[in-house]
């Protein structure tokens, strides 16, 4: 661990000599050809987005909900931090609706309980078109599903990576086969979570 401290700290000196100063928030390095990096300054504020969670039970019905694609859809009417107003939760506190265009990390969690062994459950992430006033096809919007059994409960996460414009927004969708309803928990560390994050423009 020494040993590659050393080289990044001995990469960033390099770096720092050939651009002719220290990088500051927002800056970027850019390639611009042979021996010729420079800082840049990225577009918008890097640190763009929000996290957002449920503090109460969500019973999930078993079978097809009113959601996108007959999935239940999860409601988030807590805030860990919004830093742009990309989520109101009072009002379709479902949605992370993007501000600034970029390229986004969406994810989300979701426990549930009260199922049967072997129950099985999945997570959807479902995108808005903004230009095309539309959800988007299947394959552009269920980025990841996939779910760990275990005894009575059921854990799932999904993720994707995505190029978003003003106006799009995204939704969390889960289904479950279970005969019954399942509790989609709010105790610490199993709340529903939902989160968008700008990486870059």
């Amino acid at each position: 661990m020494n040993h590659l401290i050393s080289k990044l700290k001995h990469s960033l000196s390099m770096l720092l000599r050939t651009a002719g100063a220290a990088p500051v928030a927002g800056d970027v390095l850019t390639y611009q050809g042979p021996g010729q990096p420079e800082w840049a300054v990225a577009a918008g504020n890097p640190d763009e987005g929000c996290h957002v969670y449920h503090d109460a039970i969500q019973n999930i019905a078993a079978g097809i909900g009113a959601g996108v694609a007959g999935d239940h859809t999860i409601a988030f009417n807590q805030e860990l931090w919004d830093n742009t107003a990309m989520h109101n939760p009072a009002a379709n506190n479902e949605r992370i609706t993007i501000a600034t265009p970029g390229y986004y990390l969406v994810g989300a969690q979701i426990r549930l309980t009260g199922g049967a062994v072997d129950v099985w459950a999945w997570v959807r992430l479902w995108r808005w078109d903004a230009s095309a006033a539309a959800y988007a096809p299947a394959l552009g919007t269920c980025f990841a599903e996939y779910g760990c059994n275990n005894a009575n409960n059921v854990g799932i996460m999904a993720f994707a990576f995505y190029e978003g414009d003003v106006g799009d927004w995204f939704e969390v969708g889960v289904r479950h086969g279970h005969g019954v309803a399942m509790a989609c928990g709010s105790n610490a560390r199993i709340s529903p979570e939902f989160f968008a994050y700008r990486l870059y423009s």
